[in-house]
């Protein structure tokens, strides 16, 4: 049998043990760093085929297809968490997200090894030492493994504004500086005035820039801040939409629904169900 990992929880260390030539296939919505604690493996795309042996770490884009298929000769037990930069609004700026997603689209660059001597490997054994560990201070260290592993997309000039003086450049310095959680409490009247054009110019250049309209990028950041809010706080649905900017429930739901596929009450259901079952660290998976 062949497994995917369809979601998986942010910030949550999970271990996976693979029989003799099982095989796993990340399917996650934010980026998947995996270390193989033990045995030998192998990364498969469709470019290339890693070694993947004990303390290499593998880290994956969301858009990242392909297979880790371990050893005929015994089980590789592989230890994995996820970051999803939409979930990190009060931390990561709009320019970084949209830096991170054009790097995570690249092919050459889905699929990046570490092997075991690198600081990004070291790193991750060393947050991996105490595993049933779910601290904040943990959740930060892989937080910095995220920012080290990816330090040349997030140090690149891709993510400095232009040396542009006029409206462009204004725009590209707001997306650089500002938290993607600070989009709900801004008004696209404020964007013209700090962009300095008119508003359909600046529409245009925000829409060219950043991939979206300014109205259905602030929607994606509320909705993203709902989803954070249904799976770490106990708060209502009702009180989660209004905190997420909308004044209407059916709205919210509406909207919810359209964007993840599911209603919000089915989705903290679900996401309260995955928190049970990550009791069981484990998933033995078998070779049909």
């Amino acid at each position: 049998m062949k497994a995917n990992d369809s979601m998986g929880q942010q910030l949550v260390l999970t271990e996976i043990v693979l029989v003799p030539g099982g095989e796993w296939s990340p399917r996650v919505s934010g980026w998947c760093f995996i270390r193989m604690r033990r045995g030998i493996g192998y990364w498969m795309d469709s470019r290339n085929n890693h070694e993947m042996i004990a303390g290499t770490v593998l880290v994956v884009s969301p858009r990242a297809k392909g297979t880790i298929r371990s050893s005929q000769l015994g089980e590789a037990v592989c230890q994995y968490f996820i970051v999803v930069p939409e979930r990190l609004p009060g931390l990561m700026t709009l320019g970084e997200q949209r830096v991170l997603d054009a790097a995570g689209r690249i092919e050459a660059a889905m699929a990046r090894v570490f092997p075991p001597v690198d600081l990004a490997a070291e790193t991750f054994k060393k947050l991996c030492e105490n595993p049933g560990d779910a601290s904040l201070r943990v959740r930060v260290w892989m937080l910095e493994l995220f920012a080290q592993a990816l330090e040349n997309e997030l140090n690149a000039k891709g993510a400095e504004p232009e040396p542009d003086n006029g409206a462009k450049g204004r725009l590209e310095e707001v997306l650089r500086q500002m938290p993607a959680e600070d989009m709900l409490d801004l008004s696209f009247s404020e964007l013209v005035a700090r962009v300095g054009c008119c508003p359909r110019h600046t529409a245009r250049l925000f829409q060219k820039t950043v991939g979206v309209s300014f109205r259905e990028k602030q929607a994606e950041v509320r909705l993203w801040r709902a989803r954070e809010l249904l799976a770490t706080t106990e708060s209502k649905v009702v009180d989660v939409a209004f905190e997420s900017g909308y004044q209407s429930l059916s709205l919210f739901n509406l909207m919810f629904k359209k964007r993840f596929g599911i209603s919000p009450s089915q989705w903290r259901q679900r996401e309260n169900g995955k928190k049970n079952g990550a009791r069981q660290r484990s998933l033995t998976i078998v070779m049909a």
